[in-house]
């Protein structure tokens, strides 16, 4: 069972290669993802094939979590014969209008810049946000090694990242999501209203998107439930060897 994981923003993976680990006979590839001066969605693309490529995987599960997942959203319509399964996690799937993606471009850049003015105060800002807080009940030992994980990252990475590769930068697919020709599966935490109502509208909309929504997880499934979590994506799997 071969699953390419792509990760979020301050994330890697790291994390997803232990966790999706877990699953019975699993091969991980969970690359880091680039982030230079112009490392924008091709280079992006480009990068993944080359790893796929290196690899000698012709096919594979595609796993995609909040940035990660927007890029999975697009390399799976990009080039579909190459993935038996599209599971992404907390993922948007586009601003819709240029105004929308103009105003988050100019946020993106703030923020560029006072994490490469300051990445622990950034950081200790980003990770308070109601976004990304975990409940009680999330197992402290994950969220401790990804906050671990996240004070290691190379802040000019991410600065780029957030410069050609943000949200804004983007074409929107909310247009395209009935197009996918392989299983499609979206998740979300209930306590992530969010993105579990986006979801929940877009699933409405698109009935070839299964839409699962995880108790007691926020925008960070993966870190608040990942047991429960990790049960659903095996049965899916299982579904789709």
């Amino acid at each position: 069972m071969r699953i390419l994981a792509l990760h979020g923003f301050t994330g890697g993976g790291e994390p997803f290669r232990e966790w999706l680990g877990a699953l019975p006979g699993a091969e991980i590839l969970a690359p880091d993802l680039p982030g230079t001066e112009g490392t924008d969605l091709y280079a992006h693309m480009e990068t993944v094939w080359n790893h796929l490529d290196a690899a000698g995987w012709d096919t594979c599960h595609l796993f995609g979590y909040s940035m990660g997942g927007r890029l999975a959203l697009r390399l799976a319509l990009a080039r579909p014969q190459r993935f038996r399964t599209l599971l992404v996690e907390s993922a948007h799937p586009g601003l819709a209008t240029e105004a929308e993606r103009a105003d988050r471009r100019q946020r993106d850049a703030e923020l560029a810049a006072r994490i490469e003015t300051d990445y622990p105060a950034f950081l200790e800002a980003w990770n308070r946000l109601p976004l990304f807080r975990s409940p009680e009940t999330a197992p402290a030992a994950p969220v401790a090694r990804f906050r671990t994980l996240q004070t290691g990252r190379d802040p000019r990475l991410l600065a780029a990242q957030l410069r050609a590769f943000g949200a804004g930068d983007l074409e929107p697919v909310t247009g395209r999501l009935g197009e996918y020709p392989m299983p499609t599966h979206v998740f979300t935490g209930a306590l992530d209203t969010a993105y579990t109502d986006l979801w929940a509208d877009l699933a409405r909309r698109f009935p070839n998107w299964n839409h699962h929504v995880v108790p007691d997880a926020g925008h960070r499934v993966h870190l608040d439930a990942p047991d429960q979590y990790l049960s659903i994506i095996r049965t899916i799997l299982t579904e789709h060897p």
